[in-house]
């Protein structure tokens, strides 16, 4: 994936590069007259009342695969807590990407909250189990 100034959008974008079909080089060039990266980020990133806090409990044995991507969902604040650390993010209300994300690492992280995020994956967890077709609830 690449985060990419889009000329069309005039904004960042995310390109999946399993999506492209050809690149080619157009000869044209342009003059970069956009915000940069970082900037786009804090504006993806700042408060606003579609954006909740989300605080996950990360084991040192996992936080190194999870700083790796934190960026790209919004991380705000990070606090070291005995052999643990405390990563809040900053995400749409409509968190579903940061729950599936969640969800890669599920076995290892602990939610500490919101409430409402809990639910959004809980929900996932249960089409997760309709797909499979599992008789036995997964979540006690």
């Amino acid at each position: 994936m690449f985060s990419l100034f889009c000329q069309t959008r005039q904004d960042y974008r995310q390109f999946r590069a399993d999506r492209m079909e050809q690149l080619r080089i157009s000869g044209a060039s342009f003059a970069r007259v956009h915000e940069d990266l970082e900037h786009y980020r804090k504006k993806k990133f700042a408060y606003s009342s579609d954006k909740e806090e989300i605080t996950l409990l990360v084991p040192a044995s996992a936080y190194r695969y999870i700083h790796a991507q934190s960026k790209y969902f919004g991380v705000v604040r990070e606090k070291k807590i005995g052999k643990s650390v405390e990563m809040t993010f900053l995400h749409e209300v409509d968190c579903d990407g940061m729950a599936r994300w969640y969800l890669m690492y599920a076995d290892t992280i602990q939610i500490i909250g919101p409430e409402s995020f809990k639910y959004h994956v809980e929900d996932l967890l249960e089409k997760i189990q309709k797909k499979l077709k599992i008789s036995e609830p997964m979540l006690t």
